[in-house]
């Protein structure tokens, strides 16, 4: 199956080019970690912040160090995704110890994020509307059924970030495309991509949970957790990077 190779093809790209995952990635999310870090200790005394790898930390969140935490992830992540996607489609290496910045780059790849992330925050709303009113009618209810239906509305939202994320590894390499075109050429690979988007909740989903009913104290919860979101990461932009190789470039995944 398409989907499977794209997928496996994906899992190489970081394994075969492993030195170079744990440079780019490794190396920026160590930098925003430990940005982190301070930044959660100059504001509360403490250097994580208290239940932040617990079942408490949900308090946390809506405060000014929160926000300015996700501003560190959110920048952290959009480097890292450049710097992967020029990698594996440009072969772009750096000698330094942290690949380039590039501002037009990263203006462009935010910019295209935040339209990315509008339109699926409006495809939420209108999923979860009619989902409502029919748990409100009686037709959903129970357990099962609504682990079915978060299920279904999960990957459908992954199917089409998927799709409209094409567009984020061509503004890495300077040859931007519009979400319209993204989705006309990705159209042919619909069921790839819903593969795709199965296996990708799968290999996220699975170690998040697991991670979450873990308790091995703070420092080794907070190192697992750094691991695995490297690893999601890692997998999540070759998963787009291998897919737009494909479908626009013409590459083979042998």
């Amino acid at each position: 199956m398409l989907g499977w190779a794209i997928f496996r093809k994906s899992v190489l790209h970081v394994v075969s080019n492993f030195r170079e995952a744990i440079k780019i990635g490794g190396g920026i999310m160590l930098l925003a970690h430990i940005l982190s870090v301070g930044v959660i200790y100059l504001a509360t005394s403490h250097f994580v912040p208290q239940g932040a790898y617990g079942k408490n930390w949900i308090s946390f969140l809506g405060s000014p160090v929160a926000i300015f935490l996700a501003i560190i992830q959110g920048l952290s992540t959009f480097w890292i995704a450049i710097s992967w996607h020029r990698f594996l489609l440009l072969n772009e290496t750096n000698p330094g110890l942290l690949p380039k910045w590039n501002n037009s780059l990263m203006f462009a790849y935010f910019r295209k994020s935040i339209l990315i992330a509008v339109l699926l925050i409006i495809l939420a709303v209108a999923i979860m509307i009619p989902v409502y009113i029919l748990s409100i009618m009686g037709v959903l209810t129970g357990y099962a059924v609504g682990i079915l239906s978060g299920g279904i509305i999960a990957i459908l939202v992954s199917y089409v970030l998927i799709r409209i994320s094409a567009v984020l590894p061509a503004v890495a390499i300077g040859k931007p495309i519009s979400i319209s075109a993204a989705m006309d050429a990705t159209r042919p690979y619909r069921s790839t991509i819903v593969l795709l988007a199965v296996l990708s909740l799968t290999v996220s989903g699975i170690p998040s949970y697991l991670l979450d009913k873990s308790s091995f104290g703070t420092m080794p919860q907070a190192i697992l957790t750094f691991v695995v979101s490297w690893a999601q990461l890692m997998l999540s932009i070759s998963i787009l990077t291998t897919l737009y190789g494909y479908i626009f470039e013409g590459r083979e995944l042998s």
